[in-house]
């Protein structure tokens, strides 16, 4: 009796290696990190909830269940807001950090 075994593979093929956050000059991991703050206050910003709050159209029912519902809906965008307003801060922070870093390094080769 002969045995006939069939195996599914399943390769995956792996993106190119990126510069590694250790290659980086601090200044540079710094800005990356700016970056992808930035993206994500933009990306959180682009939700469709975030419209939604405070639109008469979206409430098709009114009472106290409903008035609880915008209620919390109003609250829960403003904390977004609070939240993208934070990622900005912090990749300005950040954004600084990295230009004194690049000032302290132009006077320390200069």
């Amino acid at each position: 009796m002969q045995e006939s075994a069939t195996s599914t593979t399943t390769t995956t093929v792996e993106p190119p290696p990126l510069v590694s956050a250790a290659q980086l000059p601090a200044s540079d991991q710094l800005r990356a990190r700016v970056t992808e703050l930035r993206r994500l206050a933009e990306s959180i910003e682009a939700v469709s909830a975030m419209s939604l709050a405070g639109d008469e159209r979206t409430i098709g029912w009114s009472g106290p269940r409903a008035d609880l519902c915008d209620r919390m809906l109003a609250r829960s965008v403003h904390q977004l807001h609070e939240a993208v307003e934070d990622l900005r801060e912090s990749a300005l922070s950040l954004s600084e950090h990295a230009d004194r870093l690049d000032l302290e390094h132009r006077t320390c080769v200069a």
